[in-house]
């Protein structure tokens, strides 16, 4: 087992587990185990002591302070289930992100916004204990059933940081990893730089997906990718005046004068 990881199983009767901890290395992926009944919980964690740097806001949105991600697949004959989930003592556990059924080889990224000591989970069951009922907890109907983590990679953590690396998207110069122009994000299957939709900024060191494009909003511009700023133009009886030569301006009875 990877360091700092461990293996769990959890069933409604002693029968449910099986002689293995739910979860093994199986040579480029980790894998749940075989040998448990269909309603077990096999959960595999990952303990995280917190994260460099103290957080905050750009833009009214809290800035990202590292980041959680990781490529798995589902192989089920069954309607199972697989739940990512992260566990702090000061917020309890929260579901973050769900599967059902068979899943193809995907990625899937979260962003970590609050510096903590977190213990991220993956749980996998193959039957929820609801349809189960019916039905011995210790059935093993499907016994081929499994689910699949190829790689796990965790960001900016106080103990220095991922396991493994992301390729960089620019590649390496001098000073380390190139980043993607500002207004870019990451195209995750590609790692490629891809610009933002006009009127959106990126504030994120790793803007990983078209989630990173965060818009400005009605009237407000971003030529460089970076802030927002307002379009100063303004239509009337179908003519548009730019108003940014305009140096200085005033407030008069609530309207403003130039």
């Amino acid at each position: 087992m990877p360091p700092a990881m461990a293996a769990t199983c959890m069933s409604a009767d002693d029968a449910g587990c099986g002689p293995s901890d739910g979860w093994s290395p199986g040579g480029d992926h980790m894998h749940s185990d075989r040998g448990h009944a269909d309603d077990a919980y096999l959960v595999l964690s990952l303990k995280v002591g917190g994260f460099r740097g103290r957080g905050g806001f750009v833009n009214g949105q809290p800035m990202e302070v590292g980041r959680i991600s990781f490529t798995f697949q589902l192989d089920c004959s069954s309607e199972c289930e697989f739940v990512f989930m992260e566990g702090s003592a000061k917020k309890g556990v929260t579901i973050l992100q769900s599967w059902t059924g068979q899943q193809p080889r995907q990625f899937y990224s979260c962003l970590v916004r609050r510096n903590d000591s977190f213990t991220f989970s993956w749980a996998f069951q193959k039957v929820s204990w609801e349809k189960s009922y019916l039905r011995p907890s210790s059935s093993r109907r499907y016994e081929g059933d499994v689910a699949k983590i190829f790689n796990i990679n965790v960001t900016n953590t106080v103990d220095g940081g991922a396991s493994t690396c992301l390729p960089c998207p620019q590649g390496v110069g001098g000073e380390g990893c190139v980043p993607c122009p500002p207004g870019h994000y990451i195209e995750a299957n590609t790692t490629a730089c891809t610009a933002c939709p006009p009127g959106t900024v990126v504030t994120e060191p790793l803007p990983y997906g078209s989630k990173s494009c965060l818009s400005c909003g009605p009237g407000l511009t971003a030529p460089d990718g970076l802030t927002c700023r307002a379009e100063c133009l303004l239509s009337v009886q179908g003519r548009t005046y730019d108003l940014s030569n305009i140096s200085r301006w005033y407030s008069y009875g609530g309207r403003w004068y130039s």
